[in-house]
C-alpha cells in the first residue's frame, strides 16, 4: 500500500512540474543527447538514420544539450550516477543503460546489441504466463 502511495505521489509531482508521464509502450527506445558541431554526434545521427530505415517503429528522442538546459541537466545526472564527472556527447540512453561517445564500428554494434536486449526484455514481459492449475487439499484425490 505504501508503495502504491509513493508511486502515485511521484506521478502527481511529475504532472505538477509539467513532466510527461509515459507508459513503457510510449517511452522512446533510445534517448540521444548531442550538440551541434560535434563530429561524433554527426556520425551518430547518420547511424540513427540508418536504424530508422531498418526499424521504422523505433522510437528515438533527440536532445541538444546546448539549447536544452533540462536535457543537459538530465545527462549530467545520468553521468554523475555512473561516476562520470564530465559531460560526454553523444550519449545514448537505452532503458536504464547509458552509452557514452560514438565510434562507428564499436558503438554501432553495442547500440544494436542493447536495443535487441531491451526488445527481448519487453517481449518477455508482454508474453502471458500460462495459468497454473491448483487444487485445494479438500479436492485432492
Amino acid at each position: 500500500m505504501l508503495r502504491v502511495a509513493a508511486v502515485a505521489s511521484l506521478v502527481v509531482c511529475a504532472i505538477a512540474f509539467g513532466a510527461a508521464v509515459m507508459t513503457a509502450d510510449e517511452a522512446p527506445d533510445i534517448v540521444v543527447f548531442a550538440r551541434p558541431g560535434c563530429s561524433r554526434c554527426a556520425d551518430a545521427e547518420r547511424f540513427l538514420a540508418e536504424l530508422r530505415r531498418e526499424q521504422p517503429t523505433l522510437r528515438i528522442e533527440s536532445h541538444d544539450v546546448l539549447r536544452e538546459p533540462a536535457a543537459r541537466e538530465r545527462l549530467r545526472a545520468l553521468t554523475t550516477r555512473r561516476g562520470v564527472r564530465t559531460l560526454v556527447v553523444p550519449a545514448f540512453l537505452i532503458g536504464d543503460e547509458l552509452v557514452l561517445g560514438f565510434r562507428a564500428d564499436v558503438s554501432e554494434r553495442e547500440l544494436r546489441s542493447r536495443l535487441a536486449a531491451m526488445a527481448e526484455r519487453m517481449r518477455v514481459r508482454k508474453t502471458p504466463t500460462p495459468a497454473r492449475m491448483t487444487t485445494r487439499p479438500s479436492e485432492a484425490p
